[in-house]
């Protein structure tokens, strides 16, 4: 058995324990089951890139109730990367004055901010077009048109 073999099976072992099977797993985490299947018998070579193999990962450590970070952490070494794990990169520097920012939003957040714009535009369009219409009436009253 490899190392990630290794990482893969305590995942396994982690899944079994909650009496979950691998259906159950990718309803709860939209992963395909043949990734969750390449995961736990160590063939990450299989997930269509790093970047996905990482929140995979993370995606299925927090589904088995796993410490996500100490998975990733536990990746990186067996894969050779500890030198890229996310504990060891410096802190970023933090402004005091709280800033909106729309990359703090979670895509919920930005769904809902966007739908509020649209009915405050909705709404101002609504008013506009109800003042305009008293107002063509009033006009068309005096005799204007």
């Amino acid at each position: 058995m490899n190392d990630l073999q290794e990482l893969g099976s305590v995942l396994y072992r982690a899944r079994t324990e909650l009496n979950l099977s691998i259906d159950d797993l990718e309803q709860q985490t939209k992963i395909r089951s043949r990734f969750l299947r390449a995961i736990e018998e160590g063939r990450f070579d299989e997930i269509p890139g790093e970047v996905y193999l990482k929140g995979f990962l993370r995606s299925y450590a927090r589904a088995v109730e796993l410490d996500a970070e100490q998975v990733l952490i536990q990746y990186y070494q067996l894969a050779g990367e500890a030198k890229n794990s996310p504990k060891k990169q410096p802190e970023p520097v933090v402004s005091h004055q709280p800033t909106p920012s729309r990359a703090g939003l979670s895509r919920r957040q930005r769904r809902a901010r966007q739908r509020r714009q649209q009915r405050v535009i909705a709404l101002v369009t609504l008013l506009l077009l109800l003042a305009l219409g008293v107002a063509f009436l009033s006009w068309n009253d005096l005799g204007f048109f």
